[in-house]
């Protein structure tokens, strides 16, 4: 029987994503930045992809939604967990059903880390260890050789990208630099480096971190209120404001702590307490300003019924 010579096609091995189309666009998922652009298409042209952008634009649920139709496990895994820890449905696979996924070749195996719940996979798999009928301790074998919760966090996820990530097929990262520190995302892009070099495997990373986000062989895209757009690293708020930072923190700490002092004593709070919510001290004008390098207006409060 002839070989399919698509098994020997290199990554991307999904090339596109779009909407079947209909859909009420006042609803979710349609009220998301991730669809502020329709018909939504998005194309993957490189082997790595990162996924960039603010909280809430749809990072998560695009990468759920992808590993819904790889019939990954929903909250992070491969095809072969089956713990469940979050009630209902996830994000991802309620708008699986409304996209279209093309695939030249279609892989089967990878793996989907989701940081928010790795702790559940990490329990779910210690629990199969001590069940004979779960395979004992040999369920630890692909990550290492041990319980992932017998080290630090970011020990942890370092131990699956060494071990787990192994062999032809496509890996889903959802924020694997929230338990990295900056010494241990570098030696991260080392492995992302190799994974790229073997011509095996498709990566795709929705991250914060700006030291992911320099990773020269990536497609970059950015998730804003226009919706899916390809950049460059320089281009990218997350850099912008993380290098006007760096460069002068002093100064943006000014900026930033200005606008809570001059909205002191006016107006009141939602509580009536006179003090300014936890976060709530940075708005949208100060942001944009911070992403640009200007100063900005100090927030002012607004009065209670307003």
């Amino acid at each position: 029987m002839a070989r399919d010579k698509t098994q020997a096609l290199p990554p991307p091995f999904l090339r596109e994503i779009r909407e079947t189309g209909g859909g009420d666009p006042q609803r979710y998922p349609y009220t998301t930045p991730l669809f502020a652009r329709r018909p939504f298409r998005l194309a993957f042209t490189q082997p790595v992809t990162l996924l960039v952008g603010e909280n809430g634009t749809g990072k998560s649920t695009l990468l759920e939604a992808i590993a819904a139709d790889c019939g990954f496990h929903p909250e992070g895994g491969d095809r072969n967990q089956a713990f469940a820890t979050r009630e209902g449905k996830r994000p991802g696979t309620v708008i699986n059903p409304l996209l279209v996924f093309s695939w030249r070749p279609r892989v089967g195996r990878g793996f989907f880390l989701r940081a928010e719940s790795f702790f559940n996979l990490a329990r779910a798999l210690d629990g199969m260890a001590g069940e004979p009928e779960g395979g004992g301790e040999e369920v630890f074998a692909p990550y290492g050789g041990r319980s992932l919760r017998a080290v630090s966090h970011g020990e942890s996820f370092m131990a699956l990208f060494r071990n787990r990530f192994k062999g032809r097929g496509i890996y889903l990262l959802d924020e694997p630099d929230s338990a990295l520190s900056p010494m241990q995302q570098l030696r991260f892009l080392e492995l992302l480096d190799a994974w790229r070099r073997t011509g095996e495997v498709q990566v795709i990373i929705a991250t914060h971190a700006p030291i992911l986000m320099a990773y020269p062989h990536a497609q970059l895209l950015e998730i804003g209120a226009d919706g899916v757009a390809e950049t460059t690293f320089d281009a990218l708020d997350h850099v912008r404001i993380t290098r006007r930072f760096l460069n002068n923190r002093e100064g943006m700490l000014r900026e930033l702590f200005a606008a809570a002092d001059e909205g002191e004593g006016e107006g009141e709070d939602d509580d009536g307490d006179g003090e300014t919510p936890p976060g709530d001290g940075l708005a949208e004008p100060q942001a944009e300003a911070f992403r640009h390098g200007a100063a900005a207006p100090p927030r002012r409060r607004l009065a209670r019924g307003h």
